[in-house]
């Protein structure tokens, strides 16, 4: 096993971009998107793109559960695309509630935002997995060739997502071959 990936790495991890985004109040080193602190989507990219290898992150919604007028995102998308286009672009992959998006098409998965949310980006294969507390919930085929960067966001004021990129122990083990970002 690569200890980068037991341990945690001390340095040199991805973290979410305050230059590339449109949410108010980033914050934890970076490490939490904070809410959208209005009736519209926020969202933020990460500081790292990748075009190859396998790549694994965790993520955690905070500050309650989703309601109609609340909401979160946690996901993938092509590096080119901008925030304030929301997740429902080509080119994103992402889990809200109790669908799994890509695009605007939707999966309907089990609920999971009580969970630990995880993804396991294959883009030498165009695999992408998405686990919640290291059960395989999503398997999504055929990723296009591309540079992608992790992303999060909220809707209205409640909720937030909370990444590990690495910096600290993963909760769950990363799948063999995988590294942190």
């Amino acid at each position: 096993d690569d200890i980068n990936a037991v341990m945690g790495q001390e340095t040199g991890y991805c973290t979410l971009n305050p230059l590339d985004a449109n949410l108010p109040s980033i914050g934890d080193g970076n490490l939490n998107t904070g809410t959208a602190g209005s009736a519209a989507w926020k969202m933020g990219k990460s500081t790292t793109a990748v075009s190859s290898g396998k790549w694994y992150w965790e993520g955690k919604v905070e500050g309650g559960v989703t309601s109609g007028s609340s909401g979160y995102a946690f996901g993938v998308m092509l590096t080119q695309l901008l925030p304030s286009g929301g997740q429902y672009q080509t080119g994103c992959y992402n889990v809200q509630e109790s669908k799994f998006y890509q695009a605007s098409n939707s999966t309907t998965i089990p609920n999971v935002e009580t969970k630990l949310h995880a993804y396991a980006l294959d883009l030498d294969n165009g695999i992408l997995k998405f686990y919640a507390d290291n059960i395989l919930i999503h398997t999504e085929t055929g990723v296009p060739a591309g540079e992608y960067t992790p992303f999060g966001g909220s809707y209205n004021t409640s909720l937030s997502v909370t990444f590990n990129f690495g910096q600290k122990p993963f909760k769950f083990p990363p799948p063999e071959g995988f590294q942190p970002l």
